[in-house]
């Protein structure tokens, strides 16, 4: 059951993703600079360019959303073990029977998804509190790399 309501999350983010992909960035920002911008296209411009932030902000969101579906189906198709652990500790080794195949693109793509994640953050907020929004990142990440490459990741 559980199955059949990830699968359809997972469909329903890649069309989210497919209408992002296929919405086109505006030309008002290079029309207005040719034409030496007047104030209604310059007030322009600034809106284009946060509804591109807001694009990428949702495209971001929706990648995020479909790896958590990925790892919510691999982890339902393991077979349950035959002790009745619950919880983070049931979780924890799931996670370890994963294949080494999937641990590794899951790592890659989460470590790719970090990268656009700071940068995103980078435009709109102060540095500061991104540690502190990385950290759960960091958290899962460190999950499926090796402790020496995770040592790196809170540097």
């Amino acid at each position: 059951m559980y199955f059949l309501s990830i699968q359809g999350s997972i469909q329903m983010v890649r069309r989210v993703l497919s209408s992002l992909q296929r919405a086109s960035p505006t030309t008002t920002t290079s029309t207005a600079r040719a034409n030496g911008g007047d104030g209604d296209q310059q007030q322009r411009v600034v809106v284009d360019q946060r509804m591109e932030e807001f694009r990428h902000e949702l495209h971001l969101t929706a990648e995020l959303l479909l790896l958590s579906a990925r790892l919510a189906k691999a982890l339902l198709g393991i077979p349950s073990s035959s002790s009745s652990e619950e919880g983070q500790d049931s979780v924890l080794m799931a996670l370890e029977e994963l294949s080494p195949t999937f641990k590794t693109d899951f790592a890659n793509k989460l470590l790719a998804l970090r990268e656009q994640f700071r940068a995103l953050w980078l435009t709109r907020y102060q540095p500061q509190g991104m540690q502190g929004s990385l950290a759960a990142m960091n958290a899962l990440l460190a999950k499926f790399i090796s402790q020496q490459q995770a040592e790196i990741l809170h540097e």
